[in-house]
């Protein structure tokens, strides 16, 4: 898991195994059909039962980035889907223009950044 160095003075973790991991513990239900999906085939293959821990490895971040791209693959489709049916209902807004207030803005990102972002030391 990748690491953001410096929230309230403590390391945090943050990417795909740990935004897998949180919707996960939260119940999100697409999250733990394709979670579960995947630990059941992985059990099938190992002959034994994994569990939800087995993604603290190597292999389970790959695992958190599969399931985190089908949820988001399931998530795009349906707001595709529902934007060619407003579209079709006649509603042609699709942008709304942003109006930002002028100067040096801080702290107004709504998004998790990307690995690597931060610097570390």
């Amino acid at each position: 898991m990748g690491e953001i160095p410096d929230l309230q003075g403590k390391t945090r973790q943050v990417g795909p195994l740990a935004n897998v991991l949180c919707m996960y513990a939260s119940g999100h239900e697409p999250t733990k059909r394709y979670a579960t999906k995947m630990l059941d085939t992985i059990s099938a293959l190992a002959g034994t039962k994994v569990g939800i821990g087995a993604l603290h490895s190597t292999i389970g971040r790959i695992g958190a980035r599969s399931i985190r791209c089908a949820v988001l693959y399931d998530t795009l489709k349906a707001q595709w889907q529902a934007l060619i049916e407003n579209i079709g209902k006649g509603d042609f807004k699709t942008f709304n223009q942003p109006i930002f207030p002028k100067g040096e803005q801080r702290d107004l990102d709504f998004m998790r950044p990307p690995e690597g972002f931060f610097p570390t030391g």
